[in-house]
């Protein structure tokens, strides 16, 4: 299945991305992560396949860390010295 990753400085600034497209392997994990559904991929990438897909769930779950939400913003004020 590497074969159909490819990274190449001039796709994207050499991000991994699906062979004869500059769909990012990173974007399509994350979506899976996020809770896409195999339909919801097939619809927004038809360039992609089964295996893309399947691959993808794998590099997510191997490779990228889970993605947590950010913490609130927390406003510190600095006391004046007297």
């Amino acid at each position: 299945m590497n074969k159909r990753i490819v990274s190449d400085p001039e796709i994207l600034s050499g991000t991994p991305v699906f062979l004869g497209t500059r769909i990012a392997l990173d974007h399509v994990a994350g979506l899976i992560q996020k809770g896409a559904t195999d339909a919801e991929l097939a619809d927004d990438f038809p360039a992609l396949n089964k295996e893309d897909f399947e691959y993808a769930r794998t590099y997510a779950l191997t490779y990228q860390p889970a993605r947590t939400p950010p913490k609130p913003l927390q406003l510190r004020r600095r006391t004046r010295a007297a």
